[in-house]
């Protein structure tokens, strides 16, 4: 019988009179419960002891019309679909259940009646299912987990000791016998919905029961066992120990919050976000699911699967972090401070549509954070320091953070190049870089690498190594590697959190390589104040790559009348000052702002940008201002892109023409002859004191040693 007709476009469930008794429930010893409501609320009226619960948990018959089936979203339904749950039925379109009407409209006094080749009886809802089917117990298990102070963690028995004393009366005289004395509601928490509902709301609290429902996929016991001990026990020796939040993301995604017929399956997400074939339009088939068995329930769908539905925090590479107690200092601080962001990027794969993008992760445990100095407060959720010189706490562990990811790109357009697979080898041969290589990571520090050891910026000012072992298991959206060592922007031997200078590794550049001694002799001039380290134009938040003319380039910039002598540039008198605003124009070319290219030998420019991956336009640190040409602080700009050079891919620059409209107003160029581009810089090594001419590391920039230089230069109009 229907009652309360409310029948809205795109529905298929009708209510019926009847709604679940109260009944006992042995794992609860055996008290009498009833079923949390999908309102929330234990609303009623009584009248002669006939008790209507308002919108409380009414049971629904599934009607199967035409009008229903094609106003499906984003599919129209078929027969299929319905015979997917009732195999040995024809679908008619007028099906009540697994029957079909028979006669239709006869009308009474005071309703319609429609006459069915089936009894229908009442259908037992999700909850009832899970429980009463032995294939499903370890799932139930789960909804059913207790802590290790037998607490559960997302079932509950809530005492209705509110319940009206006329309802508890009215229970009891409806049932003599079997001595009602008190009534707790039965309720779930905290998961994607709850098995137990019949009322189905939508996210912004509309009632969509009639046209909707919930999906839940259950894996058989053994896949689930098997998936519970070598995924989720890895690092654990029993479920007790495991963050209970790792347990909710298992059961969540399997948890679909809206009907999955047959036809829509490649389309569905699940509770967490992810498509349930793991790839979405592009995955399997519903016919490829591994389903086991199909019941329609009360309020949804249930399939049994031969498999353990994919989770982005279980299969990506931050799952390494979220699974590993190891972790537990590092994986609250991205949800922390990176929850909805960089966390969410890690985590991006095949599973939420992102089939591009890759990353390489160098994990560093709990031991090293207190190493350096941290500690965490669950109580207050914030971290601390035990340095007071630390004055940034959050700012220095978020770039910790950074440093140790390297992200990659991998599509029809980028081959295996756009990601990091490991740091043992370079791509270079010989003994270029003596057998280092170079990558920039997603900080924009540039660290280097060999032989799966690592260092960034601090590390080496302190002589230290940073080894790292990768973990064998399969993510798919990248790798992972455990480290040592944090990789560290500063010198940890001084005690300093501060990037050092960039002066400091100019200065050191001319002292170990004398071939760049000219160019870094102009930049103390030209943009170094007197007492101190700071150059003008260079600000501590900004990246930099440091393009340095050598000697014998810069003898050709001074003898072709591209520069002014460093003698004519060190008084104070008005053409000195001229002189050296030019010189200061010269050197602010050759200094490019916002990125670190390093000399890495990669196909791409690292990290891979997916709308230019070989290629990149970055404005030097050189503004030009002419009021006939119309330009007011117009950045300089370099073009910068890789060409193969050899075995390995080496970087070119090319300056580029300023133009307004069509029309050239500033010339771009190499060198005395006005060629196009600087091929490489030199990959030269300096024997007398073991260092590099290019790929030198300084605290956000990277020092290159090149063979001319750039010239900027107004066109006569």
């Amino acid at each position: 019988m229907f009652v309360n007709k409310q029948y809205e476009p795109g529905a298929f469930k009708r209510k019926t009179a009847y709604y679940r008794l109260p009944y006992q429930d042995s794992t609860f010893d055996n008290n009498w419960l009833i079923d949390e409501s999908g309102s929330g609320s234990l609303s009623y009226t009584i009248t002669n002891y006939h008790i209507d619960l308002l919108s409380q948990n009414y049971k629904y018959l599934p009607v199967f019309t035409p009008s229903y089936f094609n106003s499906f979203q984003p599919a129209a339904l078929t027969a299929a679909d319905y015979n997917t749950f009732y195999p040995n039925v024809t679908y008619t379109g007028k099906n009540v259940q697994d029957g079909t009407i028979l006669t239709e409209g006869l009308r009474a006094e005071n309703g319609v009646i429609y006459e069915v080749s089936t009894v229908n009886e009442p259908m037992d809802n999700m909850d009832e299912i899970i429980h009463a089917e032995p294939q499903y117990s370890k799932f139930a298990d789960l909804l059913d987990f207790k802590t290790i102070t037998d607490e559960y963690i997302f079932k509950g028995y809530l005492d209705a000791g509110e319940l009206s004393y006329l309802l508890l009366d009215a229970f009891r005289k409806m049932r003599p016998h079997d001595n009602i004395d008190k009534i707790y509601v039965k309720v779930y928490s905290s998961l994607g919905f709850s098995p137990l509902k019949e009322d189905i709301y939508s996210d912004d609290g509309t009632d969509e029961t009639e046209k909707s429902g919930n999906t839940l996929f259950i894996p058989d016991n053994t896949v689930l066992d098997n998936f519970i001990r070598t995924k989720l026990l890895k690092y654990y020796t029993r479920l007790e120990d495991l963050p209970i939040d790792a347990l909710r993301t298992l059961i969540n995604t399997h948890m679909v919050k809206s009907l999955v017929w047959p036809t829509v399956y490649r389309e569905s997400m699940n509770a967490t976000g992810e498509y349930i074939n793991g790839e979405g339009s592009s995955g399997s088939a519903f016919s490829g699911a591994g389903i086991l068995d199909k019941k329609m329930a009360s309020n949804g769908f249930i399939y049994g699967i031969d498999n353990v539905i994919k989770s982005r925090f279980f299969e990506t590479v931050y799952s390494e972090i979220y699974l590993n107690p190891d972790h537990y200092m590092l994986n609250k601080a991205y949800v922390n401070w990176y929850n909805m962001s960089l966390r969410e990027e890690l985590m991006r794969s095949p599973l939420t549509g992102y089939t591009s993008e890759r990353w390489t992760m160098v994990n560093f445990s709990d031991r090293l954070l207190k190493e350096d100095g941290y500690s965490y407060s669950d109580i207050t959720s914030a971290f601390s320091h035990s340095d007071p010189a630390l004055t940034n706490i959050p700012a220095r562990l978020q770039r910790l953070m950074q440093m140790h990811l390297f992200p990659g790109l991998k599509n029809s357009e980028v081959d295996a190049d756009g990601e990091i697979t490991g740091f043992d080898a370079p791509p270079f041969t010989g003994t270029v870089y003596d057998g280092w290589g170079y990558l920039v990571n997603d900080y924009g520090d540039m660290i280097r690498y060999k032989d799966n050891q690592l260092q960034a910026a601090g590390n080496i000012e302190d002589g230290t190594f940073v080894t790292v072992t990768k973990v064998e298991d399969e993510f798919n959206n990248g790798y992972v590697f455990n480290a040592d060592k944090l990789l560290q922007y500063s010198s940890r031997e001084s005690g300093s959190y501060i990037d050092l200078p960039l002066w400091i590794y100019l200065d050191r550049a001319r002292t170990q390589n004398s071939n760049v001694k000219d160019f870094v002799d102009y930049v103390e001039v030209c943009l170094k104040g007197i007492d101190s380290e700071e150059l003008d134009g260079i600000k501590t938040a900004n990246f930099y790559t440091v393009l340095m003319p050598n000697n014998t380039a810069m003898n050709l910039a001074r003898s072709s009348g591209y520069l002014p002598t460093l003698a004519e540039i060190s008084g104070s008198d008005a053409d000195a000052l001229e002189k050296r605003a030019a010189a200061t124009k010269f050197v602010n070319a050759h200094i490019l702002q916002g990125t670190v290219f390093a000399d890495d030998g990669l196909k791409y420019i690292y990290p891979v940008n997916p709308m230019s991956p070989n290629e990149a336009i970055a404005p030097t640190l050189l503004k030009i201002t002419d009021d006939n040409l119309g330009l007011v602080n117009e950045s300089a700009k370099i073009k910068i892109y890789k060409y193969l050079s050899g075995s390995a891919w080496a970087l070119r620059f090319e300056p580029q023409d300023i133009k307004i409209g069509n029309k050239t107003v500033v010339d771009g160029a190499v060198g005395s002859t006005g060629t196009e581009y600087i091929n490489g810089v030199n990959r030269g090594k300096i024997a007398a004191n073991n260092t590099f001419r290019s790929n030198r590391i300084a605290c956000k920039a990277v020092l290159h040693e090149i063979t001319s230089f750039f010239r900027f230069t107004l066109k006569e109009q």
